[in-house]
């Protein structure tokens, strides 16, 4: 008899701690720490970030996200284009672009860039069907606390005696969250002189800019913006917009 009764308290006494455990499952929130299938991880939006790069022509194009809404889009760093976008778990369109600048109302674009995908570490940007080139993927160069990036880009070092021809340089500039992007074209066959197209993302403009005396490690002078020394991999405005600031570029291309 008392053998049974132990039993019975034993099995009563099990009966309260699974009634006990069972409401602990429910009254708390449930876990899964297993990871994503895909081991995804998207960034939450995209505001504040800057995406930068060459299309299959050979132009170099930005994205920079200016809200959760808007982004100025240059397709070759001389129009600009006052776009909308949606974006959300790493898929997104820019809906549609709005010339903002005279040299994009001239010649506009056929189409917008389309649909994207954002990769999972935030780092690009991938269109299915850019303009009329097909697939077509840009790097992340600014995050969305606006640090700028480390360039993820490779190009020969430029050295004392070698041409502008063709290179780029961009950073966050002298105001606040202005993506600046110059790209560089020679005028005269001793690369001193030429033609710097001048971007800002800060109010989507874009004007060229004639610099002249020129040489590697010395000052030289872009019009209208100010003085400027290259030297390895920065481009460095001694005296930007006469404001008394010394902003640096990095190059890109």
């Amino acid at each position: 008899m008392k053998i049974a009764k132990k039993k019975m308290k034993k099995i009563a006494l099990l009966w309260v701690c699974g009634l006990f455990w069972l409401s602990l499952g429910l009254l708390l929130p449930a876990c899964d720490d297993s990871p994503d299938s895909t081991g995804a991880s998207y960034p939450p939006d995209l505001v504040d970030t800057v995406y930068a790069g060459e299309d299959d022509e050979g132009a170099w194009v930005t994205f920079a996200f200016i809200d959760e809404g808007t982004v100025y889009y240059f397709p070759d760093n001389a129009g600009c284009y006052d776009g909308t976008y949606d974006y959300a778990d790493g898929s997104g369109r820019i809906t549609a672009v709005t010339p903002r600048n005279q040299t994009a109302k001239d010649n506009p674009v056929e189409t917008g860039p389309g649909a994207f995908t954002i990769s999972a570490d935030g780092k690009t940007i991938t269109f299915a069907g850019y303009l009329v080139q097909g697939e077509r993927s840009f790097k992340r160069v600014r995050d969305a606390d606006a640090v700028d990036e480390d360039v993820p880009f490779t190009y020969t070092p430029l050295t004392a005696g070698k041409s502008l021809n063709g290179t780029v340089w961009a950073a966050t500039a002298y105001r606040t969250k202005d993506w600046t992007t110059l790209t560089i074209t020679d005028l005269d066959s001793n690369a001193a002189t030429g033609t710097i197209q001048v971007s800002h993302s800060f109010d989507c403009t874009s004007f060229p800019r004639i610099y002249s005396n020129y040489a590697y490690d010395t000052e030289s002078t872009l019009a209208y913006i100010g003085p400027f020394k290259i030297k390895g991999n920065s481009f460095t405005f001694l005296d930007f917009y006469g404001h008394g600031g010394v902003i640096t570029l990095k190059r890109m291309r």
